[in-house]
């Protein structure tokens, strides 16, 4: 293998691992017990309303954004130096 395709490798390995890392942390909230709500104890019936349910999305939302930005900025970042 020629150490180019190596370093394009080693690269993208690189910024996936970021952007699953992301993902990882973008879907605590729904891996978390039911009673808790960002680290807040409610009842299991509150995990329904709608405020949870648009934080959830918000929090996903950026989330996501924000790992993607850094998995581009991490292979931007990487290509650059030699």
């Amino acid at each position: 293998m020629s150490p180019d395709l190596i370093a394009l490798i080693t690269n993208a390995s690189m910024a996936l691992i970021t952007f699953l890392s992301g993902y990882l942390i973008a879907a605590t909230p729904w891996l978390t017990r039911g009673r808790e709500a960002f680290a807040v104890s409610v009842p299991e019936t509150a995990q329904a309303d709608p405020r949870i349910r648009r934080m959830r999305r918000i929090f996903l939302a950026s989330v996501l954004a924000i790992s993607a930005a850094s998995a581009v900025a991490t292979l931007a970042l990487s290509s650059t130096c030699p």
